[in-house]
């Protein structure tokens, strides 16, 4: 067992030899450190990326965020 906020909790040995236990964060570094990639170049990527959804989807990403009302707890 892991003491983590991100990532598995009760490893299965079989899962850890087929595929590992880096969480999505430490596999994002992991592939930016392999393939010397830096912080402004996944930063830009992801714009574009995200504008590329909104401009395929005929969207707005600002339009994207609403407000949601969650309900108090009910009175007894």
């Amino acid at each position: 067992m892991y003491d983590t906020t991100i990532g598995w909790r009760f490893v299965n040995p079989r899962m850890v030899n087929m595929y590992g236990t880096a969480s999505m964060p430490e596999t994002a570094e992991n592939v930016a450190e392999k393939y010397k990639i830096d912080r402004a170049a996944q930063d830009a990527s992801a714009a574009v990326a995200t504008q590329g959804r909104s401009r395929a989807e005929g969207g707005n990403p600002a339009e994207e965020i609403v407000p949601v009302n969650i309900p108090g707890p009910r009175e007894a």
